[in-house]
């Protein structure tokens, strides 16, 4: 039969020979005859892809060749049909395309599978994927189960299950699965290198796809979720708190980090994205804005640094920094998860998250599974995309649109929520001239009022934080600039450094110039004698 679970989960390490033998097998699975016969290596390969490198992929998709995966894939881009099909057909149809979309995205890991014209053309059945949320409604189901209701596994981002790609639909795959998978598929082959992969992706709606997955998780919604969350003991239906889900938190890093290709890795350039893309890019805005300061995210950073629950994060509200005493744990309790390493803004790497295939419509994951992003790594990845959008040109209409809407809107105070979160919480010098940039993005579209938590017991805390965050950085910035050889070190806490550092001795040219300018300046500023005093002068001579 070849290789099972009993045979030792994925078969031994890579090059081990249990490994390979079991290998070899799916291999020939792989190449047939029958499609039941590739089902099975299909299901098989997908246990021994996580360990293994782009060679083993390569051999892979020469085993099963592209029409084989096209075929898979043909009911996302087929016509709904009169007749609803069989249960078994359905079942088989939802396993196809999960398995497919695995294969894929573990295959545009490689930029040269990304690139080529045969994966740029799956690029319209993949983003309806992503759109739709996953293959619940893309995928006609039998007549029984759409008028009884959604499968108990095919849930919306909200309810996933933890498990990252196990119980879908009656015993099948997770169908949300294909989601993930779908996004690393984009990910890779709009990052490949070429600009004109990043365009297709942009052009079939890679933008939306991903302003969608955002929205899902933040409740940022334009229209209510087609899903329903699956009915937990005694059929009640649990508390809907999407981020609260590693899974969710692995899925919208994902989609940020495809948001930022669609910004900044197409030929057409930033102002021109947005000048195309103003209602997509106005929700992306409100959801990337809500998701910085979202009280999900902030809680988890408290418990993950207290060891404790999530305390607050069904509460569905976070009160402003000041609003009363314990009303949230210090954001310096966060600290402790909230320092990085560099890179621009600080943003971090999803693809180092990846690197193979999670089982059945797993996802190509690898060694980090989902949900190894924690809060804080989403919170500064959700602020490194919004200065790929804020501040937006004056003259364009999402600028326009933005500033209309701002005072009605929550958004705005989540972003400060979040920025007094990140200012008072133990991070990078980088990260902190980010915080400081958005935050001046939003007082210009916002206005000096955005400033102060109107209703809030400190509406002034807020300020308060800023005031004291530039008290500091601009000190050492100066120090910087004078000082070009005795910086300050990034990876030091710099409100720390700057109260027990000493400036380095001045060196004898500098004194020199200084005693210099020092004569000049009392020169000039010795006042004209006056006629009296010269008379008396001409007089005593």
């Amino acid at each position: 039969m070849g290789p099972t679970a009993a045979d030792g989960g994925n078969g031994g390490p890579p090059g081990g020979e249990n490994w390979d033998a079991n290998f070899a097998k799916c291999l020939q699975l792989l190449k047939g005859p029958g499609d039941e016969t590739r089902f099975v290596g299909l299901l098989l390969v997908t246990k021994l892809l996580p360990e293994a490198g782009e060679g083993t992929i390569q051999q892979v998709l020469e085993a099963l060749g592209g029409c084989f995966l096209d075929r898979l894939l043909l009911p996302l881009t087929r016509a709904r049909q009169d007749t609803a099909p069989s249960e078994e057909t359905y079942q088989q149809e939802v396993l196809g395309v999960s398995l497919a979309l695995a294969i894929l995205s573990a295959a545009c890991r490689q930029p040269a599978v990304a690139c080529t014209e045969e994966m740029v053309a799956r690029v319209p059945a993949i983003v309806r994927v992503v759109k739709a949320g996953g293959l619940i409604d893309l995928i006609a189901r039998p007549a029984a189960v759409a008028t009884a209701g959604k499968p108990a596994g095919a849930t919306g981002g909200a309810a996933a299950a933890d498990d990252g790609g196990a119980g879908g639909a009656s015993g099948g795959p997770d169908a949300l699965a294909a989601v993930d998978d779908a996004l690393e598929c984009l990910i890779g082959i709009a990052g490949c290198g070429g600009k004109a992969s990043c365009d297709v992706v942009l052009g079939a709606g890679g933008l939306e796809a991903a302003t969608r997955v955002i929205a899902r998780a933040t409740g940022n919604q334009t229209k209510a979720p087609t899903h329903t969350a699956p009915a937990g003991k005694d059929g009640e239906r649990p508390v809907d708190v999407p981020l609260a889900h590693p899974s969710v938190r692995h899925r919208v890093m994902l989609a940020i980090r495809l948001v930022e290709l669609m910004m900044e890795g197409g030929s057409a350039g930033r102002v021109m994205v947005m000048a195309e893309n103003t209602e997509v890019l106005h929700q992306t805005v409100l959801s990337l804005g809500t998701l910085l300061g979202h009280p999900a995210v902030l809680s988890a950073q408290s418990a993950s640094a207290s060891g404790g629950a999530l305390s607050t994060a069904t509460s569905g509200k976070l009160s402003e920094p000041g609003a009363a005493p314990g009303a949230a744990a210090a954001p310096g309790a966060a600290g402790a998860g909230l320092v990085f390493g560099g890179g621009p803004f600080g943003k971090t790497s999803v693809q180092s998250a990846g690197g193979g295939v999670g089982g059945v419509g797993g996802g190509a994951r690898g060694s980090g599974a989902p949900g190894t992003e924690d809060a804080a790594m989403l919170q500064l990845e959700a602020l490194h995309a919004l200065l790929l959008i804020l501040p937006v040109p004056a003259d364009l209409e999402l600028h326009k649109k933005l500033s209309s809407s701002v005072h009605r809107q929550e958004w705005p105070a989540a972003v400060r929520r979040g920025l007094n979160w990140l200012l008072r919480s133990h991070v990078t010098a980088v990260q902190k001239h980010s915080a400081l940039q958005l935050a001046a993005a939003l007082v210009e579209l916002a206005g000096p009022l955005w400033l102060f938590a109107r209703g809030e017991q400190l509406p002034e805390a807020f300020l308060q934080v800023l005031a004291e965050t530039l008290h500091v950085e601009v000190a050492l910035l100066l120090h910087d600039a004078l000082y070009p050889d005795a910086r300050v070190r990034e990876g030091a806490l710099r409100s720390d450094v700057r109260a027990v550092s000493s400036l380095p001795p001045p060196t004898e040219q500098f004194i020199q110039s200084a005693r210099l300018r020092s004569d000049a300046r009392a020169v000039s500023s010795l006042p004209p004698p006056s006629k009296q005093f010269i008379q008396v002068r001409v007089c005593v001579c």
